[in-house]
């Protein structure tokens, strides 16, 4: 009974100081799909699949940027060994709300990024859903929600 109490209080010790982190256990699988795409080509610098996957409000606030021809180099070298763990998932009145934790190269939680994406729904009156990342933030710290 000893060493799983000491398992247990070891994995409590990490996830809490967020060496390992938990990935939630249900996100739908289209969600996963489109942050698959995205973190994809992020990794790749491939600022076409990036725009593709914007809703207008993301990519009016990013097209400079993504059209700028430096861009896709600085993405693929900063993402390209990054690794993407999906840390949380709700759906609320503002859309499929997801947050992400980002391990840079480097490994530790220094290079550790935390992100909050929007996905909403853009299909337009087809049968078939198209999600779409509408926004990206900073989510806020647990105690200041």
């Amino acid at each position: 009974m000893k060493p799983v109490k000491l398992i247990l209080t070891v994995l409590i010790f990490l996830l809490s100081t967020g060496l390992v982190t938990a990935e939630v256990n249900y996100v739908p699988p289209e969600v996963r799909a489109v942050l698959a795409r995205y973190f994809d080509a992020l990794s790749q610098g491939d600022t076409r699949t990036l725009k593709s996957l914007m809703g207008p409000g993301l990519l009016e606030r990013r097209i400079r940027l993504l059209d700028n021809p430096t861009y896709p180099g600085y993405l693929a070298e900063t993402f390209g060994q990054a690794r993407f763990n999906i840390v949380g998932y709700s759906e609320t009145e503002e859309g499929l709300v997801v947050d992400v934790s980002i391990l840079l190269p480097g490994g530790n939680n220094d290079d550790r990024l935390e992100k909050r994406l929007i996905l909403i729904d853009e299909s337009r009156g087809g049968d078939s859903s198209r999600l779409l990342i509408e926004d990206e933030r900073t989510p806020e710290p647990a105690g200041d929600r």
